[in-house]
């Protein structure tokens, strides 16, 4: 039995000689013959690993890009919304003036509000129309609803309109069930009021 033991270590020793010379030989003649297996599997993990890296960021910008393209569509149409509200307020305005007819023996000039003065509430508003367009100081202004106010001031292209919240602007007014006159004038606690009724009138 020790013989045999004996001979198998011998054996193993002989192939292990055998192994290393066979290497040894083998780089002499070609480093890469020993180098390239080792070599090849380095290379195979670090290219993995950096492939996935490149991949990963190429899809992170990818995702970027398209939140970039989605944001800006967002954008846009929000900006076409409200395009859209404005152009239907306006649409349900002119139908509304469309809809109006003046008293007889009035011209409607039609014109747009420039400036607003407030002193707490509107008083006054300037308008894109003046005595070029045929205003003139005194004239009433009104909108679908009834009296705005009046012009007191006028140029050439602009005019001024003291408008009904105005405390110090004062105009006749009516009972439309009655046809009792009296003032109508503006009071910052009680809002628009008809003042100077007849005692006896009907109210």
């Amino acid at each position: 039995m020790g013989a045999i033991q004996n001979l198998f270590f011998r054996k193993s020793s002989a192939i292990h000689v055998t192994l290393v010379i066979l290497i040894a030989v083998g780089s002499l003649v070609s480093k890469e013959w020993v180098y390239n297996p080792l070599s090849e599997g380095a290379n195979l993990i670090f290219k993995s690993a950096f492939l996935n890296l490149k991949l990963t960021l190429q899809d992170t910008y990818k995702v970027r890009q398209r939140n970039r393209e989605l944001l800006e569509a967002l954008m846009k149409a929000t900006v076409d919304i409200a395009s859209l509200k404005n152009q239907r307020q306006e649409n349900e305005r002119l139908r509304a003036q469309l809809g109006f007819d003046p008293p007889a023996k009035y011209s409607l000039i039609p014109m747009d509000i420039v400036s607003v003065t407030y002193r707490g509430v509107p008083v006054s508003i300037q308008v894109n129309q003046g005595k070029a367009s045929g205003l003139a100081i005194g004239q009433p202004v009104v909108n679908r609803l009834g009296l705005v106010g009046r012009i007191d001031e006028v140029s050439n292209r602009f005019a001024r309109v003291q408008l009904l919240t105005d405390p110090g602007c004062r105009v006749s007014g009516r009972i439309s069930s009655s046809r009792e006159l009296g003032i109508a004038r503006y009071d910052h606690s009680r809002g628009l009021i008809l003042d100077n009724v007849p005692i006896g009138g009907e109210v």
